[in-house]
């Protein structure tokens, strides 16, 4: 059963290209829509070096991501609760998206690997509240 959920998770993420990368400041919270990619059930998010999530990141790695997922129009989303730590886009500038120019993308993104402490899908087509949980 936790097979079948780990793998529904995970093809859920690799489906999605955009998320909402939420962040905590002294402000409060920030939120900001990032591209994304996936791996198993770790996260990397591409930030624009401009955004105040980078910074409060620094602060505080505590990340939360929505996902939403097409299957269901405007009923079933996925929220991913982790721990985020900036990479080197040295490391994997080619492998971002093409719309991007490959000698721009080091200067205007960091990438931020975010490794899951807990996902939660949500499915209001079957009532409202968290259908399934992983916990790490």
């Amino acid at each position: 059963m936790l097979d079948r959920l780990r793998e529904r998770v995970a093809a859920c993420l690799a489906h999605a290209p955009v998320c909402l990368l939420s962040t905590q400041s002294a402000d409060g919270v920030r939120a900001l829509p990032v591209r994304c990619r996936s791996s198993g059930l770790d996260v990397e998010c591409l930030v624009p070096r401009w955004a105040d999530v980078v910074f409060d990141l620094e602060r505080d790695p505590r990340a939360l991501l929505i996902f939403h997922n097409t299957e269901v129009p405007d009923m079933r989303w996925l929220q991913y609760r982790g721990r985020a730590c900036v990479l080197s886009m040295s490391a994997n500038v080619g492998q971002w998206p093409a719309g991007i120019a490959v000698h721009n993308r080091a200067d205007r993104f960091v990438a931020v690997q975010i490794m899951p402490s807990r996902i939660d899908l949500i499915d209001e087509s079957r009532g409202w509240g968290i259908l399934e949980t992983l916990e790490f």
